[in-house]
């Protein structure tokens, strides 16, 4: 299999007393650098904030783990594999992983102008499913590291979702023969 290089040793949430948005701190060990780094937690004062979660196919594949680090950030580590193109999906050939981002019943309804930025695209609410899930499965490469979901309900409701790549993280070719489309 693989060596777990990723293990989160102390986990600090700072809940401020004001209008500010809630800050954790992550301390991180072993083989991945330690890491201070304050998480922005989307602030939400007026409405509950979306469950932010791996997609429930597990694309990426059995060699995949996956940490999910306060509410909005998610760190892949392990194997990730390779896919083909499917046009049908609108997925291009290469190593994917993927994760949902479902709002609290309702959101959709009460927000319909918002708007989600991803990279330099900017998305309507048209890109959820009927179910109500925004499913986001970013093409990784060796030089990707980090992937950033914003989302802006209004002025006031604003909420971040980070997908990041450790070091050592490992891309599966499509000729390797442990790789195995899983949620294909």
């Amino acid at each position: 299999m693989y060596e777990e290089f990723y293990e989160i040793t102390n986990w600090i949430e700072i809940n401020t007393k004001s209008d500010q948005p809630r800050y954790s701190e992550l301390v991180a060990s072993n083989n991945y650098v330690k890491d201070y780094e304050s998480i922005y937690a989307s602030a939400c004062p007026d409405m509950e904030q979306s469950e932010f979660t791996q997609d429930p196919s597990k694309v990426g594949g059995i060699d995949l783990t996956a940490s999910k680090v306060g509410n909005n950030k998610i760190v892949f580590g392990g194997k990730i594999n390779w896919y083909a193109e499917d046009k049908s999906l609108g997925r291009a050939e290469g190593n994917q992983v993927g994760v949902q981002i479902k709002p609290a019943d309702g959101v959709l309804d009460e927000y319909p102008q918002m708007q989600i930025k991803i990279g330099n695209k900017v998305y309507t609410k048209d890109a959820f499913e009927s179910s109500g899930v925004l499913w986001y499965y970013p093409l990784i490469t060796k030089d990707s590291k980090r992937f950033v979901v914003n989302m802006e309900w209004n002025e006031n409701n604003k909420e971040k979702f980070i997908i990041e790549i450790l070091p050592g993280t490992v891309l599966k070719t499509k000729d390797d023969p442990t790789n195995v489309e899983v949620g294909g």
